[in-house]
């Protein structure tokens, strides 16, 4: 190997080990995902309540803990826990059901953007409580850590009111 740089040598080696072909989610985990999925579809009441955390590269209002009501399938509010303010505005957009996360991971496998992604879930509800998308070097895709937490029932799809948050 005598005349090899080390620099070039690391990303050749890498190839040749399989690294950079590996899809961003093994079997496994796709199999984890769908048992996953599977769990949280069975929970008993259909509209719910969140806490999310994003970590990322992006606006500092959208890595404040949130609290995401979703009713028929869709998110309904976020409220900023720091504020107590509902964001009400396009931002909202942002956020996700546990459903579209799910989702989001398993679409993931064909972006091609995304060189790994990693998630826990808890061992009973399903939930996926870490998500980690991992971007690819020079990839247009923005890396992102999701942190979901704190499941509850909401009743009856009722909102309680709540500050709207100014942009």
């Amino acid at each position: 190997m005598r005349g090899w740089p080390r620099a070039l040598l690391l990303p050749v080696m890498a190839g040749w080990l399989g690294c950079a072909d590996e899809p961003p989610l093994a079997p496994m985990d796709l199999d984890r995902l769908e048992i996953a999925e599977q769990q949280w579809a069975a929970r008993e009441f259909p509209d719910y309540s969140i806490d999310m955390v994003h970590i990322c590269d992006c606006p500092p209002s959208f890595r404040d803990r949130a609290r995401i009501d979703v009713v028929n399938g869709t998110v309904q509010r976020v409220t900023l826990l720091r504020t107590f303010a509902v964001i009400t505005d396009s931002r909202r957009e942002q956020y996700r059901t546990v459903e579209e996360v799910f989702r989001d991971i398993r679409e993931a496998t064909s972006a091609g953007g995304f060189q790994r992604v990693t998630f826990s879930v808890d061992p009973i509800s399903g939930l996926p409580t870490y998500v980690h998308w991992a971007a690819r070097p020079a990839a247009s895709e923005v890396e992102l850590i999701l942190i979901i937490s704190n499941p509850q029932p909401l009743s009856s799809g009722l909102l309680p009111r709540a500050i709207p948050d100014s942009p």
